[in-house]
């Protein structure tokens, strides 16, 4: 038989099989050839498409980027591509014809000879997720079996699929922590937005508390029977002040006072005090590194801060025997780990100042975690204060962040980041308060406010000034183009309902710029914005009593000579 290949008249390539056979007489004696040609060019092209689809699957399974494996009924395999074999140590060519008992360990095949059993019987697939060592790494895979079937419509066969899902896993994590960063910041600036709110708020309401108090004792013989009744009213509203400044810290709204600061130098100095906050039994261990640069900060806020932190350090430790370290170093911090800091994703990649403070305490579960920085949050007892809320504010408000790390029985740590920039402010030297009653000349006084209007201007009346009073913007500009020759000061809100203060003063320092502009409110100071800050003359913190205010209006008179 011999089988040629030959080109058809129509220039097609053609195959032909010749076999001859020979023709022999009764004696067996060769008396001719008989010669059959046969066009097996069908057949030929029909073993060449199989071939190639043959090669065509035989590269799809190698190249997919999943494991495969067929099975016949009794578990011994059929077909498995090189990554299936590889992740059970073996070749393609050492697993077929064999069983899973015989190529891995007995408690897994088990598992998977369950599995089989169980989708050959109820003929449908069968979806799971598993893990897998792959040099020395835990992979997850999810996986899908499924019967296959003969043309009698009978499961003769079991086929397989798993897909390396790790990468695909890690990314949902990340997204899910993600996730909930920006859920725990949106959570954390909205209680800062109400804190705020309420902070500014409150304190308008003690401007008329402090004040009027202030007026009454001003007024009263030091021998009058009410001065002490008084003198309580005033210790329990600057009492309230004082949360109302926990509150506007908490909202990264609270007053600063910024100098350039050596933090090992503020920690040195609190040594005394830090470890007179901690019980007996618990050791306070500083461990300050040398190349610590300057900070521009509130020194007051930032002892604060790491004061909080130890006592808190300590209160997690108890009357156990521990210790409560304070840290100090520069480190350059990246993207990435910023990322794992609160209400970090505005701030820079760079070098910061880390206060960490460690404790050897119980350490703190994820779920409390999630809301230690809550206002009046604690897990110890009601009416705690702001606490580590507070410190939140505190470093808000300082362009850092803070982070905790814990675990139960662990202890926890808590760290710090304060940016280094170059320092460019100092501590301003406090102004001489003026006499009461020793002021002349007129002032306008805006405010939305009534109550702060009213005892605003008897406290105004009673420093010996005179007073125009506006309840809002439009008023106040009549009141300036009326007696703007009088005027040398305003003082007025910063935030009303109609046109702000800082707005205000623009307008009226365009038409009059020879008025001085005190602007105050219940915020810090550092609300007010940065461009046209040059055209306001001074601040006043609400609440304030009577010499408060009248040192902030000496001070510009005497700056105007």
């Amino acid at each position: 038989m011999i089988e040629k290949r030959y080109i058809r008249s129509n220039g097609s390539l053609a195959y032909a099989r010749l076999v001859s056979t020979p023709v022999r007489s009764p004696e067996g004696t060769i008396e001719g050839v008989v010669r059959i040609v046969e066009d097996v060019t069908a057949q030929r092209e029909a073993e060449a498409a199989e071939q190639a689809t043959r090669r065509l699957l035989s590269a799809l399974i190698e190249q997919i980027p999943a494991l495969i494996f067929i099975k016949d009924i009794a578990g011994r395999y059929l077909l498995v591509n090189h990554a299936f074999a590889a992740i059970s140590d073996h070749t393609p060519e050492q697993m077929i014809g064999h069983c899973d008992e015989e190529l891995i360990d007995p408690d897994e095949a088990q598992m998977y000879a369950e599995q089989n059993a169980t989708v050959i019987a109820a003929r449908i697939p069968l979806s799971y997720e598993g893990t897998h060592s792959i040099d020395g790494e835990l992979h997850t895979f999810t996986s899908i079996k499924f019967p296959l079937y003969n043309s009698a419509g009978e499961p003769y066969a079991l086929g397989g699929v798993a897909i390396d899902v790790t990468t695909q896993k890690q990314v949902e994590a990340e997204r899910r922590t993600i996730e909930l960063r920006l859920r725990e910041t949106q959570k954390l600036e909205s209680l800062g937005l109400m804190a705020g709110g309420i902070a500014h708020d409150f304190n308008n309401l003690l401007v008329a508390v402090l004040g009027n108090a202030s007026l009454a004792l001003d007024e009263l013989a030091d021998t009058s029977a009410i001065r002490e009744s008084l003198q309580q009213i005033e210790l329990a509203a600057r009492r309230a002040a004082d949360l109302t400044r926990q509150l506007l810290a908490y909202a990264g709204k609270g007053r600063l006072s910024t100098r350039a600061v050596q933090v090992n130098t503020l920690i040195q100095e609190m040594t005394s005090l830090l470890r007179t906050s901690l019980p007996r039994s618990v050791q306070l261990q500083c461990e300050l590194s040398h190349d610590v640069p300057l900070i521009e900060a509130d020194p007051t806020q930032i002892g604060q801060v790491i004061m909080n932190l130890v006592i808190n350090g300590g209160e997690a430790i108890g009357e156990r025997r521990g210790s409560v370290t304070v840290r100090s170093e520069l480190v350059h911090v990246d993207a990435d780990s910023l990322a794992h800091f609160y209400l970090a994703p505005e701030l820079r990649p760079g070098p910061y100042v880390r206060i960490a403070v460690r404790d050897t305490g119980s350490g703190i579960d994820a779920e409390v975690q999630q809301r230690i920085f809550e206002p009046f949050f604690s897990t110890k007892f009601t009416g705690r204060g702001l606490g580590l809320a507070a410190v939140l504010g505190i470093v808000r408000g300082h362009g850092g962040t803070i982070t905790v790390y814990s675990e139960p029985g662990r202890g926890s740590v808590f760290q710090v980041l304060l940016p280094v920039e170059e320092v460019t402010s100092d501590t301003e030297a406090t102004p001489a308060l003026a006499s009461v009653g020793g002021l002349k000349g007129t002032i306008l006084l805006v405010d939305d406010e009534i109550e702060v209007r009213t005892v605003t201007r008897r406290m105004l009346e009673r420093l010996g000034l005179q007073v125009h009073e506006a309840a809002d913007s439009g008023a106040a500009l009549e009141l300036a183009a009326q007696h703007h020759a009088d005027i040398p000061i305003a003082l007025m809100d910063i935030t009303m309902p109609d046109v702000g203060g800082e707005a205000l003063a623009g307008a009226l320092l365009a038409s009059y710029p020879q008025i001085r502009i005190l602007l105050m409110s219940g915020y810090s100071e550092d609300v007010i914005s940065k461009p046209g800050a040059q055209h306001i003359h001074g601040f006043l913190a609400k609440p304030f009593v009577l010499h408060e205010l009248a040192a902030a209006i000496d001070d510009i008179l005497r700056r105007d000579g």
